[in-house]
């Protein structure tokens, strides 16, 4: 959270404004994110996943989208929300991000998107997956909750293919408490998401699409705001304490750290380490309990694989054993604590106990 310091004058302000949604802070913090993000338009939404869920809307996607199965639930639900089917492909070792030769060879003639996600972070390999949608007609929509202080190949996330989502949940690099916020270069599908956030209204009032009541409050607007203006500042503590984890534990046997590329930057939304349970002292499961009890907070990420999850069974049959880095990952991966005011102190709380853990 910004300081209170920061935010106190303006939430006075909304407070006694008649404007308490899509008012003056959403547009301002909308015009701050379209500086910072370079990009021309940008929709501040209730959520990523209402973002997400209208940019599917708007978009007009059908059929089947492709998707990874190593994501936050999200992703995948969006899709189910509008009847489509979540195809999942395998991701890369090492980043963990969408595989574009496992994409390639899920496309179908009922394929109509990809969905790539940022993990962690980490942005997926935009060239080559824009270069697989081009040839084969298809529209591609980012899940870029985790990509505030992301670039990719110098170029910060937010106008790459057709669309980009990010959160603005309390696990994010900037929060705005909850929210989320919609980026695109298309000046018509920018319109229709607007029109789309508040019910799809018309002229008059008239509904003339089905939208959502997804709209973002002066309220949240304001802590999202003064979030987005210190982002640099937050990317640059947690890439510091990112560095010190990765000092004390990169060395230990059994665990390793996610790739992030060299023609990638981080914005540090999580550090996640990967423990194999074959080479390590403890698996995954075990070296969390552990923390735990020692009083330190550890998560899972992503787990389960989506395509695992109860909500997701009924397009388990044609996934199970088609995506065995994403499930391998998804059985390894433990987030490690990580916020933007924490103190290399409290990291060293944290690599003291796996180190004894592990080591």
């Amino acid at each position: 959270m910004p300081p209170w310091d920061d935010v106190e004058a303006d939430l006075r302000k909304v407070w006694a404004s008649p404007q308490i949604t899509v008012g003056a802070y959403v547009r301002e913090l909308e015009a701050e994110v379209a500086q910072r993000q370079e990009v021309p338009h940008v929709i501040a939404v209730s959520s990523c996943t209402s973002g997400l869920m209208l940019a599917i809307r708007a978009l007009g996607l059908s059929g089947e989208v492709i998707v990874p199965p190593f994501t936050w639930c999200a992703s995948g639900q969006s899709l189910l929300w509008h009847g489509i089917e979540p195809v999942m492909a395998d991701v890369l070792p090492g980043t963990y991000t969408l595989d574009p030769a496992s994409v390639a060879s899920r496309i179908t003639e009922r394929t109509t998107a990809i969905m790539p996600v940022t993990v962690f972070g980490v942005p997926p390999e935009i060239n080559e997956l824009e270069a697989l949608a081009a040839t084969h007609g298809l529209r591609v929509l980012y899940d870029s909750a985790q990509s505030m202080g992301t670039k990719y190949r110098g170029q910060p996330m937010g106008g790459f293919g057709d669309v980009e989502v990010f959160s603005m949940s309390p696990t994010k690099v900037a929060t705005s408490v909850e929210g989320g916020l919609i980026t695109t270069r298309n000046a018509e599908l920018a319109e229709a998401l607007r029109k789309l956030r508040d019910y799809g209204k018309g002229p008059g009032g008239d509904i003339i699409d089905l939208g959502l009541s997804a709209r973002q409050s002066e309220l949240h607007a304001v802590v999202g705001l003064h979030s987005v203006r210190r982002a640099s500042q937050y990317v640059a503590a947690r890439a510091s304490i990112a560095a010190h984890y990765q000092a004390r534990l990169g060395s230990i046997t059994g665990i390793h750290f996610q790739t992030i590329p060299e023609h990638a930057q981080t914005g540090w939304n999580y550090v996640t380490i990967f423990v194999d349970g074959a080479r390590a002292r403890l698996d995954r499961d075990a070296l969390q309990k552990a923390l735990l009890e020692k009083g330190i907070q550890t998560k899972r990420y992503f787990y389960p694989a989506l395509h695992l999850q109860t909500v997701f069974e009924g397009i388990r049959g044609r996934t199970d054993g088609q995506v065995p880095v994403a499930e391998k990952a998804a059985r390894e991966g433990l987030a490690l604590p990580l916020y933007s005011h924490m103190t290399t102190e409290q990291a060293d709380r944290v690599c003291d106990a796996v180190s004894e853990l592990l080591a």
